[in-house]
């Protein structure tokens, strides 16, 4: 959960009951065999009131482990996603595996809609566990991977022979 300096709180999470509902505002998972959960973002007013709620969703589990704001009220979620393909919005990234891969989502505070959605992941369980945003606009991501390699952008980063997990931590621009 962020605030923002007007008083809105944003929140991001994941659901796996068939509806989850915000006040009037109801979004359904994507209903499939294999499908656990998706991905929710959402934004109240400083009265409580729900301002939009949106969903990413994909035929296996989605979710959503952290939420940050930038200075223009950006908001970024970040989580990971195991479906073959998870859509978010006006984006979607498809997964490398069978086993789940991280997602950086960026989306506009006024109507919730998904600006851009970056993904990585490799051969084996890759999450991202946390996003943080400096004064400048860098954002920081941490989390584990336990597959060979994972590639962010130009750089890898790599599970040495017999490791279960290692951590790490990413720098994006905005």
């Amino acid at each position: 959960i962020k605030t923002d300096a007007s008083g809105n709180s944003y929140i991001a999470g994941y659901f796996a009951s068939p509806n989850i509902t915000f006040d009037a505002v109801t979004l359904t998972k994507f209903i499939k065999a294999n499908s656990l959960s998706d991905v929710f973002v959402l934004k109240y007013d400083m009265n409580g009131n729900v301002i939009w709620a949106k969903k990413a969703s994909g035929n296996k589990n989605n979710v959503a482990t952290s939420l940050t704001l930038d200075s223009y009220n950006k908001i970024y979620i970040a989580g990971h996603f195991s479906s073959n393909v998870c859509d978010f919005d006006t984006a979607t990234v498809s997964c490398m595996s069978s086993a789940a891969d991280l997602f950086l989502a960026k989306y506009d505070a006024l109507s919730g809609n998904s600006v851009w959605v970056k993904s990585t992941g490799g051969n084996r369980d890759d999450k991202c566990l946390g996003i943080a945003i400096s004064n400048t606009g860098i954002l920081f991501l941490t989390g584990t991977f336990s597959s060979d390699s994972v590639s962010f952008g130009s750089s890898k980063v790599y599970c040495p022979d017999g490791e279960d997990y290692n951590f790490f931590l990413s720098k994006y621009a905005s």
